[in-house]
């Protein structure tokens, strides 16, 4: 089976300040975009278990209002960001000979120019600039198996190196980003039904630059995660409920980063050990 796409988009952004007094210049400004993109891509059953799939395509992303809302070392709108274009190619292949097992293994890439990137984090206000250029090449890995009627286990893997390819920070590792992730899952059902399901997830994510310099980084960590949940009816109320036990061995580790911080106060930390509980009550009317 093959695909494609086009699209053509105008954006247009206008900022009208209505409140211009001394120390307060007009901030008034506008900026017009227009880009467009495509996408063609296909898959190919090799035999009722193998399958194959590829893709490719052009993209833009347009600044949000967000990002442009501030410049640094003046006021006004960032009329200056540019939209970033990136070229993008997907392959793949799949494996899935019945509902027990499925196993998907996927190789990408993606080249843009002029991303749209942090230029500076200073007392809670934000500032955004174009980068020259930015390559991402990653690959993933996805499994799920049905071991039986009981247990289930899935499986996520990501190795991404994603870099800027020119500039100032040319070879650098984009801030922010994980270079690995992994997830593992598994689901235990002691009943036929789905009145009862107890889940075991354990993820980890390699280290974390702060800023464009990689000279500081958030280290690695894992965590499990603990959980049940259930449904069934009531008479006419379908009762869904679910606990989970995050971060069950109280790991201290940073949860993200704010890029560019430029007073080093970039780490931002996650919860230690927490549970958390929901109910939900749904009646179908007549």
């Amino acid at each position: 089976m093959l695909y494609t796409g086009v699209r053509q988009t105008d954006l247009d952004f206008e900022v009208d300040d209505k409140f211009i007094v001394a120390g307060n210049p007009d901030d008034s400004g506008s900026r017009d975009y227009s880009e467009d993109s495509f996408a063609i891509g296909g898959n190919y059953a090799v035999t009722s278990a193998w399958g194959l799939f590829a893709s490719s395509g052009r993209g833009y992303e347009t600044p949000t209002l967000t990002e442009m809302a501030y410049k640094t070392g003046a006021t006004g709108l960032n009329t200056e960001l540019a939209a970033a274009t990136n070229r993008q190619h997907e392959w793949g292949i799949g494996y899935h000979p019945d509902e027990t097992l499925e196993l998907t293994l996927t190789q990408f890439s993606i080249d843009t120019e002029n991303e749209i990137v942090v230029d500076q984090s200073v007392g809670g206000r934000t500032t955004f600039r174009n980068a020259a250029e930015t390559e991402r090449e990653g690959i993933e890995l996805f499994g799920r198996y049905v071991v039986n009627s009981n247990v289930r286990v899935q499986l996520a893997i990501q190795s991404l190196d994603a870099i800027y390819s020119a500039g100032q920070w040319s070879g650098n590792q984009l801030p922010g980003v994980a270079r690995e992730q992994y997830q593992l899952g598994v689901q235990w059902l002691p009943f036929t039904n789905d009145v009862l399901q107890l889940d075991l997830v354990a993820q980890q994510r390699s280290r974390i630059y702060i800023a464009d310099s990689n000279q500081v980084y958030a280290p690695d960590y894992y965590t499990f995660d603990v959980g049940a949940r259930g449904t069934f009816p009531v008479s006419s109320v379908q009762f869904d409920w679910w606990l989970k036990l995050a971060n069950l061995s109280d790991e201290n580790y940073v949860g993200s980063v704010i890029v560019n911080q430029t007073n080093g106060r970039a780490f931002e930390s996650a919860l230690g050990r927490n549970f958390s509980a929901g109910i939900k009550l749904t009646h179908q009317f007549d």
